[in-house]
């Protein structure tokens, strides 16, 4: 095999340089240009269509510009809302119980405009042992006696372990009117 003649096993290679003009567009490092153009895509004719790296779709250009800045992307903007949502959950999903329950209910609180005082979700059903304080049944939930609604503050004082048939029943009712609900006779439970 020496002597400098090709093999006749593969082709001449070509040089880049040489046939530039037959490649056709270049992909960008932000993803592949398409070649072609789909006419009123967007409302615009003849815009160009990249293609998505994550889900493998051609979509218009415009879907890949991501963040205030509109920076360029390789991966359209549903992928990246998706990609984004699923990484919310895995997150919130590797906390701990007693985290992800303050972490809701200060937000809660913040959106109601009332005080927050963290406390520990376990300890409050511990203290209880996990029975409903309302029919004795197994607790599950947290009631806020003064729903959150109502002006009651998100603090342990105001937190009482409930069963989810009656938390979910009581709602955002005070005591009494959900006394009230359940008219002369006793409560169903």
């Amino acid at each position: 095999m020496g002597g400098g003649r090709a093999c006749p096993a593969r082709a001449p290679r070509r040089s880049a340089v040489t046939n530039h003009h037959r490649q056709g567009p270049k992909p960008s490092r932000f993803g592949a240009l398409s070649a072609f153009t789909a006419p009123g895509r967007s409302g615009e004719i003849g815009q160009s269509l990249k293609t998505c790296r994550l889900c493998g779709r051609d979509k218009p250009a415009s879907d890949f510009l991501a963040g205030k800045a509109k920076r360029p992307s390789s991966a359209c903007a549903q992928c990246r809302g998706a990609r984004a949502a699923q990484h919310r959950r895995r997150y919130f999903a590797s906390l701990s119980p007693d985290e992800r329950h303050t972490r809701t209910q200060r937000k809660r609180a913040a959106d109601y405009g009332v005080a927050h005082v963290p406390y520990s979700r376990t300890e409050v059903l511990a203290r209880w042992s996990h029975s409903c304080c309302y029919c004795g049944g197994w607790a599950t939930h947290l009631d806020h006696v003064i729903p959150l609604s109502r002006g009651g503050a998100d603090v342990e004082s105001n937190m009482v372990p409930a069963c989810e048939r009656c938390n979910l029943s009581k709602g955002a009712k005070s005591l009494a009117e959900w006394a009230a609900t359940f008219g002369p006779e006793p409560p169903p439970f």
